[in-house]
C-alpha cells in the first residue's frame, strides 16, 4: 500500500511540473496571432495596473510569405504602429524577424515570471526604431 501511495504522489508531482506552453515548438506556423504582455515581460509596463490598458501587438500572415506587425497601446493615449512587410526566418530553436532587412525580433522558448510562478513558454521580443520618423516600437510578450 505505501509503494502505491509513493508511486501516485509520485505521478502527480511529475504531471504537477509539466508545463503545457514549455512543449509547444517554436515555428513560423505558430508565430501568427494576438499577444499580451505585462510588467515583468515589459518593464516600461510595471506601472500599468489595469490588463486592459496593456499593450498588445497581432501578427498576421500576409500573401508572398511576408506579415504584418501591430501593436496597440492605450496609455496615455490609444496608439497604433504597424509595421507590413515583416520577414521570417526559422532558426534551430527560435523564429527571427527581420524588417526592411534589419533583425528587429525573434520567438523562441525562454524562462519568464508570470506573477505568481516562474514558466517557461515562447515569448515574442520585438525592437524596432525608424531614426527618420524618430518613431520606436517595442514589445516583450506572449501568445493570448
Amino acid at each position: 500500500m505505501k509503494k502505491r501511495y509513493v508511486l501516485l504522489l509520485f505521478l502527480i508531482g511529475a504531471l504537477w511540473a509539466c508545463d503545457p506552453d514549455a512543449t509547444r515548438p517554436v515555428t513560423i506556423a505558430s508565430l501568427e496571432g494576438q499577444y499580451k504582455t505585462n510588467g515583468f515581460l515589459d518593464p516600461l509596463c510595471i506601472a500599468i495596473t489595469d490588463e486592459r490598458q496593456l499593450p498588445t501587438l497581432e501578427i498576421r500572415k500576409q500573401s508572398g510569405g511576408e506579415y504584418q506587425v501591430t501593436r496597440t497601446t492605450f496609455i496615455p493615449q490609444k496608439d497604433v504602429q504597424t509595421l507590413t512587410g515583416v520577414r521570417v526566418q526559422a532558426a534551430s530553436d527560435s523564429v527571427k524577424l527581420f524588417y526592411q532587412g534589419q533583425p528587429i525580433g525573434h520567438y523562441t522558448t525562454t524562462e519568464w515570471f508570470n506573477g505568481k510562478k516562474e514558466v517557461k513558454s515562447p515569448v515574442l521580443r520585438i525592437s524596432y526604431s525608424d531614426p527618420q520618423t524618430q518613431s520606436f516600437l517595442y514589445f516583450a510578450g506572449v501568445k493570448k
